[in-house]
């Protein structure tokens, strides 16, 4: 049975939106910025902006509003067309107005699979419509919520170096610590298991999360994901949308820019697309008392770029293996990374799905990793038995300054606002200054304690979900008392 319930007025809800909809499509005016000449354009642009010449015959449909100069930080002025701006902030109210009855159908669609195949499809098809989706775009959330198991995250420390090509399959394996083979495939074709590869790993589950109802009916699961090309770059510190500029031929240079961007973005993105289809993982993880195995599992099994967006196959067993996992709470800010510094992009992530776990509020450690497992996750940080076997002594440059670097740079992006080390035994704290003169024997034993940025608050969802576990118990140990030990029978007795 669905957790959701669609009633009829859910129902008149949706027909409502669907019809106002249409009727909004149907009357959306003409971007005429991109119809007109170039002369025509000019010509309204010295009427509004300059004052000359003669009222241009759609001049009525432009407004001059002052902007910043991008190169000057100067005020300036722009023209946009007001009728479509107008049309345009209409329809984002009309998504607005009917955004949580149309989520709770999506949710009641996918909880109970077949049963529901048409109102899914009707959902997926109103999501994927030209113009605008319906629902809150991922990349303007500070934190959305990450499905991820064991498999995934162990791929997180990884980089192409570690592994070990076979020349006759021109394949590479490798066994992490905790017995996962990670297998790559094509291996002399394959480019980086860096910064952005990761990246765009992340953001395809975390659209997969959004689009599929955790721990659901697994017949109903969802394994494409659409995601925006812009939305991402942009998320990713790419500057992908033309801005407003002073003089049409401006413009014109700005627009030629960007269209340079996307192109370079795009075959970065069909790159990094390739290197995660081709690594299959197998494994075993546990799950309470349920242990499951997976052999030879392929994360993603196809893949596309069209008219800017990025359509991501799940592979069937992949997606599943996922939704039905554990779910994080990843920062955006992460994105904002320098794909050139894979310590700081790791050690983000590593604070992330820490701070993430509910057992770790529990006990008052969700702000607070050791040096040693910090530098377990950066993948470019070398250990010092590494240090100590080439003969080297500087382990303060090779390994501390680079750990202090990479957290500097979470503060640098926007997730971290400040972190220190303290001594677990004596509770003394350390800048990175003022633990200079320790020892290596002194310094592996710290913490490192920090602060994250506006974190969401999942205190009601631990709250009841610590209920709903007392309360199991209780009725657990109910149970057991009702059955108890039979009565002996009386001697003679039947």
């Amino acid at each position: 049975m669905s957790n959701y319930i669609l009633s009829a007025s859910d129902t008149a809800l949706l027909r409502e939106y669907l019809e106002k909809s249409d009727a909004l499509q149907q009357r959306e005016p003409e971007r005429l910025e991109s119809v007109l000449s170039e002369e025509e354009n000019e010509r309204i642009f010295n009427y509004l902006l300059r004052g000359i010449g003669e009222k241009p015959e759609h001049a009525d449909r432009f407004t001059v509003h002052e902007i910043a100069d991008p190169k000057t930080g100067k005020p300036t002025k722009a023209y946009y067309n007001t009728v479509w701006e107008s049309w345009n902030s209409e329809r984002v109210e009309l998504e607005r107005q009917y955004h949580d009855v149309v989520v709770k159908a999506l949710r009641y669609a996918l909880s109970t699979g077949d049963e529901n195949r048409p109102l899914l499809e009707l959902l997926q098809s109103l999501i994927a419509q030209d113009g605008g989706g319906l629902t809150e775009s991922l990349f303007e959330s500070a934190y959305f919520p990450m499905l991820n198991g064991t498999l995934a995250n162990g791929l997180m420390p990884l980089t192409k170096r570690d592994f070990k090509p076979v020349e006759l399959t021109k394949t590479a394996t490798l066994t992490t610590d905790s017995g996962i083979k990670v297998t790559i495939e094509n291996f002399d074709k394959f480019q980086t298991w860096g910064v952005s590869t990761k990246k765009l790993f992340h953001a395809a589950i975390a659209h997969l999360t959004s689009i599929n109802f955790f721990r659901g009916n697994e017949n109903a699961i969802i394994p494409t994901v659409e995601i925006s090309l812009i939305e991402y770059g942009e998320a990713c510190k790419n500057q992908l949308t033309p801005r407003i500029m002073g003089t049409p031929e401006e413009q014109a240079e700005e627009i030629r820019l960007v269209e340079g961007r996307i192109k370079e973005f795009k075959k970065s993105v069909r790159r990094d697309l390739s290197d995660i289809s081709s690594i299959t993982v197998t494994g075993e993880e546990t799950r309470g008392k349920k242990k499951n195995d997976y052999k030879a599992m392929r994360f993603i099994s196809s893949h596309s770029i069209r008219k800017d967006t990025i359509r991501i196959n799940f592979d069937v067993d992949a997606a599943r293996y996922l939704v039905n996992a554990y779910i994080m709470q990843f920062p955006r800010a992460l994105f904002a990374h320098d794909n050139r510094k894979p310590n700081a992009y790791n050690i983000g992530w590593k604070i992330a799905f820490h701070n993430s776990l509910d057992q770790n509020h529990a006990a008052g450690t969700e702000c607070t990793l050791s040096v040693k497992s910090l530098l377990e996750a950066a993948p470019e940080i070398p250990t010092i038995e590494a240090i100590k076997a080439r003969g080297q002594r500087n382990w303060k440059d090779k390994i501390k300054k680079p750990l202090e670097t990479a957290l500097d740079e979470n503060i640098s992006v926007g997730y971290l606002s400040k972190w220190e080390y303290r001594d677990p035994k004596t509770g003394q704290t350390y800048t990175a200054q003022t633990a200079q003169p320790l020892s290596w024997t002194q310094y592996c034993r710290l913490m490192v304690d920090f602060a994250v940025i506006d974190a969401p608050d999942q205190t009601e969802r631990r709250e009841a979900r610590a209920a709903e576990k007392a309360a199991a118990a209780a009725l657990k140990e109910q149970n057991r008392k009702k059955r108890g030990r039979p009565p002996k029978k009386k001697e003679g007795g039947v």
